[in-house]
């Protein structure tokens, strides 16, 4: 899975068996001389096998022992040695990928686990039950398991179970777009990692939480949680470490700052349409707040902007070339937002500002896709700081960008803006120009392909 950030593997891994695929083998008939207590410790010895068997990623070889030891089990009436071997049988099954046949057998194992009050068995299995849902995508029972697994923590008196059932509640309710749910469970799990001083477990879930808040447009409790994020790095003493935590910081803070810029950009666009629908009417028209949320997302984007300058010090004294590229990327993202979002406030030299710092970052990178990326943002604070003749030059770049690259979409769209510049200097008969361009240029694309 990936990305939001948070592993259920990385999680499961802490209960699982070492794990590898192989298939069912049938079982031999024991022989019936044996004594029960030479069979007990028959079936021992085949659970063994069968373990290292799985570690050794032997996995035909691995089935048939379990198999063998199960019926040994049942047959001498072995609770204990049963519920062991369903659970690696399970395992054996997670790792053929056939969820479901792995849920069967681990919820076997579950009832016997509860039924000898084996506690250890218990809480591995209602881990692995949960990570079985979780690959079968049925998010609802994958929450059920996990909130029976934080129970059985609860009871235990064990936090780094709480925790892990807490983190893998949240990740469901994630799944089921339940922001709500799942923020209370990552902060939950958060605090508990805080208690028992696990900081690479805090910090997961205080970016799984950070993340859904972003979701839901939440930016001023996102923004404390990123400055929580920043607490932890300052705690580290490995740069490394520090680095790598206060670039999630920023990519956070960014996102957060993104929020308000764009709620800003809709509420000013709606105004600037009621305006024109009402100009020649005598109705009143209500101001629309949106410079309230601009300085919001310009406070968050300097904060933003400091956390990058921090990062990027610590790259380059570790000469990490890639977190150099990437914190290059998030202060050229930051610099669109902040100039975009001065130039609407009407604060043109900051406006400029931003951008002169954005046309530096596309000439130190000299990296075309950079370039293309970053144009259109370029090419919108001019607009917005009423600079057209930057404006033009921005959008001709763009224009040239697309050609060169073979991207005829984005080169339409260029042009488009383009014939817009040309408008705005009253220049229409290079507007009318460009827009044939446009036009021509249109007609030769698959319309599947825009």
């Amino acid at each position: 899975m990936n990305s939001i950030g948070l592993s259920i593997a990385k999680f499961s891994t802490l209960l699982l068996i070492g794990l590898s695929p192989f298939v069912l083998i049938s079982h031999p008939v024991i022989a019936q001389a044996q004594t029960v207590q030479d069979r007990k410790t028959e079936a021992d010895r085949l659970l063994k096998q069968g373990n290292e068997q799985i570690e050794k990623n032997q996995a035909q070889e691995a089935l048939k022992s379990l198999q063998q030891a199960l019926v040994i089990y049942q047959a001498v009436k072995d609770r204990s040695g049963e519920g062991q071997t369903l659970k690696s049988i399970g395992v054996s099954y997670f790792n053929l990928k056939d969820y479901a046949k792995a849920s069967e057998y681990w919820q076997q194992a579950l009832a016997i686990a509860q039924e000898v009050q084996d506690p250890d068995l218990e809480g591995t299995t209602l881990n692995n039950i949960g990570t079985a849902y979780f690959n079968l995508k049925d998010y609802h029972r994958m929450i059920v398991f996990f909130k029976q697994l934080v129970e059985f923590g609860d009871r235990a008196k064990n936090d780094q179970i709480r925790l892990i059932g807490s983190s893998q509640v949240g990740l469901g309710y994630t799944y089921l777009k339940d922001e709500q749910k799942a923020a209370f469970y990552y902060r939950q799990a958060a605090n508990i990692a805080k208690e028992v001083s696990n900081e690479e477990q805090e910090l997961i879930n205080l970016v799984m939480l950070g993340s859904t808040y972003v979701s839901l447009e939440d930016y001023q409790k996102g923004s404390e949680i990123a400055q929580e994020i920043v607490s932890i790095a300052k705690r580290k003493n490995s740069k490394a470490n520090k680095l790598r935590i206060l670039m999630k910081a920023a990519s956070l803070q960014e996102q957060n700052a993104s929020i308000p810029f764009t709620r800003g950009l809709m509420k000013a666009a709606n105004l600037y349409r009621v305006y024109k629908s009402t100009a020649t009417s005598q109705q009143t028209i209500t101001e629309t707040p949106y410079e309230q949320d601009l300085a919001h997302s310009i406070a968050l984007y300097q904060q933003t902007l400091d956390l990058i300058e921090e990062s990027s010090s610590l790259a380059e004294e570790l000469q990490d070339v890639n977190a150099s590229q990437k914190l290059r990327q998030n202060r050229a993202s930051t610099y669109a937002g902040l100039g975009s979002s001065f130039a609407m406030l009407g604060e043109v030299k900051q406006a400029l500002n931003a951008a002169q710092k954005l046309e530096e970052l596309v000439k130190q990178a000299g990296d075309i896709k950079f370039e293309k990326n970053l144009l259109p943002a370029l090419a919108l604070i001019y607009l917005n700081a009423g600079d057209f003749p930057k404006f033009e030059q921005a959008t001709s770049r763009a224009v040239a960008v697309g050609r060169k690259m073979k991207n005829p979409v984005y080169e339409v769209e260029s042009l488009g803006r383009l014939a817009d510049s040309y408008v705005l200097m009253a220049q229409f008969s290079k507007a009318a120009d460009v827009v044939e361009q446009a036009l021509r240029l249109s007609n030769t694309l698959d319309p599947a392909k825009i």
